[in-house]
């Protein structure tokens, strides 16, 4: 069977998402690796990098900051595959003390 783009499969479903992609791509990270799922209960959503890989800190943080969400990292240990990652999000409320800085714009990804 032909791979299949992820992007079809499981696109972004709002601006919020496109805007969360985007400051990925901007980060150095592969858009074809960029996914948003529905968690189990089909109410929350989350972002994955590829194959449950991680995402730096700083980079969650740029993002976190540029498109007003909180990202809580999930991660579990699967002894034949290492560590997984996913992260779950959610808007910034009113009032939130984050703000826009000068932020690091170097990357890397966490293997």
């Amino acid at each position: 069977m032909k791979n299949m783009d992820k992007d079809i499969i499981y696109p972004p479903k709002d601006e919020l998402e496109e805007k969360i992609k985007l400051l990925l791509v901007m980060k150095g990270y592969d858009s074809r690796d960029i996914q948003f799922r529905n968690n189990l209960n089909d109410k929350e959503r989350y972002l994955r990098l590829g194959y449950w890989k991680g995402i730096e800190q700083k980079d969650l943080e740029y993002v976190s900051v540029k498109a007003k969400v909180t990202f809580t990292e999930e991660e579990l240990y699967d002894s034949d595959c290492g560590w997984l990652y996913h992260y779950n999000y959610e808007t910034h409320k009113e009032g939130d003390s984050n703000s826009e800085g000068n932020e690091d714009t170097s990357s890397s990804i966490r293997e």
